[in-house]
């Protein structure tokens, strides 16, 4: 008769364990997606107001060089050139250099953020 009682008690006990971790396991995944939901809404903000400043910095580099050298044409096509000048730059650099610090940062980034123990 005692050990049926003690059986019945500690399978009682197994299945509220067997809740309590499923309701972690729910908890922790609810979490990690509102951080990932919360760092992709912050990260596409950053990103568009860095896109819109450089918009607007390139435009009134432009109207500046234009004003300087007095030809509309050439002064937005300095700015034109420095572009191209920078993207085959960073073109021939990628493989040995750029690659290799954006997978650094990324990474380094989500493990900093999902992965530490004091992030709440």
């Amino acid at each position: 008769m005692q050990d049926t009682t003690a059986v019945a008690g500690l399978l009682a006990e197994l299945r509220e364990y067997v809740l309590l971790r499923v309701e972690l396991f729910r908890a922790k995944g609810l979490e990690q997606g509102a951080k990932l939901f919360a760092d992709l809404v912050t990260n596409t903000m950053v990103l568009v107001c860095f896109l819109l400043s450089f918009l607007f910095g390139s435009l009134t580099l432009g109207f500046f060089l234009s004003d300087t050298l007095s030809s509309i044409p050439l002064g937005f096509g300095l700015v034109v050139a420095f572009y191209i000048l920078v993207a085959i730059i960073a073109f021939l650099m990628r493989h040995s250099f750029i690659e290799k610090l954006l997978v650094n940062f990324t990474v380094r980034k989500l493990l900093d953020k999902y992965f530490s123990k004091d992030a709440s």
